[in-house]
């Protein structure tokens, strides 16, 4: 191959679990071939801690600004004050680990800063002290104006 290419982040993280995969295997071949791959990708595994590095800066610097105690785990979103494109939800719906009743706090604001000021809040009424990294949120399909949100640890 002899032109630039491109991998997705999604292609990256594929060809990497497949190296992964390939790390207990003792040939002496797939060893040195899986040695070789990773050396190629060395380019690559610094581009990715870099941006994890400036995107985990960045949560800090606005969960300290906004004095929000969990912690962001959505790397997919770049940059927090941008818009999120939960456009209908006014509220975030939190149920904790424990299956306890749910808690719901009103998302005031369109940015993902706004969504993450949301998520603290809830988490921190639910009392859940252990499960504080933001995960994910989906929109509720029985109620599309509330986002469902998991947690982790």
């Amino acid at each position: 191959m002899h032109c630039p290419v491109t991998l997705t982040a999604l292609e990256f993280r594929d060809l990497h679990n497949a190296i992964c995969s390939l790390n207990s295997n003792t040939d002496p071949e797939v060893v040195n071939a899986v040695a070789r791959m990773r050396d190629a990708l060395q380019g690559a595994y610094a581009q990715e801690s870099e941006d994890f590095d400036r995107k985990s800066e960045h949560y800090g610097q606005v969960a300290q600004t906004r004095g929000l105690l969990a912690t962001w785990s959505l790397y997919e979103v770049a940059d927090l004050n941008q818009p999120h494109p939960y456009t209908n939800v006014l509220q975030v719906c939190y149920r904790d680990h424990w299956g306890n009743k749910p808690v719901f706090v009103p998302v005031e604001g369109a940015t993902w800063a706004d969504l993450y000021a949301a998520a603290d809040q809830a988490i921190s009424l639910s009392g859940d002290r252990h499960h504080t990294f933001i995960e994910n949120f989906r929109v509720n399909p029985k109620d599309p104006r509330q986002l469902v949100m998991t947690t982790g640890s």
